[in-house]
């Protein structure tokens, strides 16, 4: 599916239908997030700090961001 789309137009897309593991769906529903772009707007230094958003969350999120080729959009506002 990301193969096809855009990361803009992935930012849209529910967090079950990207290639996330279960682990990550899990603990961002418990956050109540539903798409990227409500977790890459927080910024990295938020997500660090957010309670139950764990460092093999955040490391997934840089590995997907980072394989095409936009981490940038994690940079703290």
């Amino acid at each position: 599916m990301e193969n096809r789309l855009e990361i803009n137009e992935l930012f849209y897309v529910p967090l079950d239908h990207c290639p996330f593991s279960k682990r990550f769906i899990k603990k961002t529903r418990q956050l109540e997030f539903t798409t990227l772009k409500e977790i890459v707007v927080l910024g990295w230094v938020k997500l660090q700090r957010l309670e139950g958003f764990d460092y093999d969350c955040l490391n997934e999120l840089i590995r997907f961001l980072e394989d095409r080729n936009q981490l940038f959009l994690l940079v703290t506002p």
